[in-house]
């Protein structure tokens, strides 16, 4: 028997389905529900539970399941520069469809890990998972190209302009009121879709392209 986590609702576990011919086949992500960062990843079919060389979390019992996990830290921490680098993706070139983080998935699942191309489809499916879970909670922009409503050509600069701007743009005053019109704490420079920059100045400019800062009470 697994032990129960120390603090059972502080984490989301979302169980992703795919098909590989007629069978089901799932993995399940879990994600700290304080600051929405991906935690890692569990394969029952393998029992095994991924996690990063510097989550603060790894713990497989975060996992409730039928079967026993066996807990693997990955050579690789959970920022962009590493899983980049092993992925060999740029996030501004990335389509960020469903169809590419099912092909992923099913790259990945029921594997030990020492196939070749693994380490690199592993980071690959990571990095699509933030953006859609982590990335898409925070900006409207990124759930809707998901979801198949922007449709622009890569590359598309504005993702990663907006990503790296989190800080100063959730930076809304202590009272956390997101007011028409509030000020940043300083201009924050962004980029359109086709690379050309873009100032800002007040949460109100950006408000269509952001999602979890309007509805943070």
């Amino acid at each position: 028997m697994m032990s129960a986590p120390s603090t059972p609702f502080a984490y989301i576990i979302i169980t992703l389905l795919a098909k590989r011919g007629a069978t089901d086949v799932s993995l399940s992500v879990a994600i700290n529900k304080t600051n929405l960062y991906v935690v890692g990843y569990a394969d029952e079919s393998t029992r095994k539970v991924f996690f990063f060389a510097d989550s603060k979390d790894a713990e497989a019992s975060i996992f409730p399941g039928r079967v026993q996990l066996m807990k693997v830290i990955l050579k690789i921490r959970g920022g962009y520069g590493e899983l980049e680098k092993v992925s060999k993706l740029s996030r501004d070139s990335m389509k960020l469809t469903l169809d590419d983080v099912k092909t992923l998935l099913l790259s990945i699942q029921g594997k030990a890990g020492s196939e070749a191309g693994f380490d690199k489809d592993q980071a690959s499916f990571l990095l699509y998972v933030i953006q859609a879970f982590l990335e898409g909670a925070r900006f409207k922009y990124v759930q809707n190209k998901f979801n198949g409503i922007v449709l622009i050509s890569q590359p598309d600069y504005k993702v990663s302009s907006l990503e790296n701007s989190w800080q100063p743009i959730s930076k809304r005053g202590k009272d956390g009121q997101l007011a028409t019109k509030r000020k940043l704490p300083s201009p924050v420079v962004l980029a359109y879709p086709n690379g050309s920059r873009w100032q800002v100045a007040t949460v109100d400019e950006i408000k269509p392209d952001i999602g979890m800062l309007l509805y943070v009470p």
